[in-house]
């Protein structure tokens, strides 16, 4: 009688485990049908027209590059922002070019990471591949205070001695703050949200996400991933584009 009992417990919980399953791959499938019919029917009705000083397109002096990676196989542009797994994603897409430089230590140098980018095509293809309804444009995005306290962990705490010497001594210092006031203070999150972010506007790891992008391209973005949802949303974005 008792094992009766359980072994009905048992086919109850397997339903219900059916059920959940089914649910689960019903969600994923409407996703999957939303991102297609919303992929075909939003882009604007006035094309924007890439210009070879845009923040996507442009390969600056200054070390900052928001130019996306592209990938022509999964017909897939990348967007990496800073403290939203950029390292871990261009490492993602190394391995998927059979590279065995996904594991190198300096994996955001163009000459270790190996991949394509959108300003290594002419305008007319980076044109269509920034308006093609057959492209998907990728961004991985992140809530802005965890971004922030994220960035002040890894770069002024884990990495003191290099923020020191990088930031302190030379770019707060150029932008006519104390440096003295930085290498004192930098470890304190009070100063560094109050002072260093403020001062430094432009740095990659901290700095508006929506900035980084030319405006004109937002609409054209497909898929905003976030890292809030990273597993969820990274396994909606792989079964979306097979990879």
């Amino acid at each position: 009688m008792e094992n009766q009992k359980y072994a009905k417990l048992a086919s109850i919980l397997i339903f219900l485990i059916c059920i959940a399953l089914f649910h689960m791959s019903t969600d994923r499938v409407e996703k999957e049908i939303a991102f297609s019919a919303n992929r075909q029917n939003t882009l604007p009705l006035v094309e924007a027209e890439l210009d070879v000083n845009d923040l996507i397109y442009h390969t600056r002096n200054d070390q900052k590059n928001y130019i996306p990676a592209v990938n022509e196989e999964y017909k897939t542009v990348f967007f990496f922002i800073g403290k939203c797994a950029a390292s871990e994603w261009k490492r993602m897409f190394i391995r998927m070019m059979g590279s065995p430089n996904w594991c190198a230590t300096w994996i955001h140098k163009k000459e270790v990471n190996g991949l394509k980018w959108l300003d290594d095509y002419s305008l007319e293809e980076a044109q269509h591949i920034m308006t093609s309804p057959e492209w998907t444009r990728a961004i991985f995005v992140r809530n802005p205070k965890d971004r922030t306290l994220s960035a002040f962990l890894d770069k002024a705490v884990a990495h003191s001695d290099k923020f020191v010497k990088g930031i302190c001594k030379k770019t707060y210092r150029n932008r006519g703050m104390s440096s003295q006031a930085c290498i004192d203070h930098h470890l304190e999150f009070d100063f560094f949200l109050r002072n260093i972010t403020t001062a430094i506007t432009d740095n990659v790891h901290w700095m508006s996400i929506y900035d980084q992008i030319d405006a004109k391209w937002w609409p054209y973005i497909n898929f905003i991933g976030s890292m809030e949802n990273l597993a969820e949303d990274a396994e909606t974005f792989f079964a979306l584009n097979c990879l």
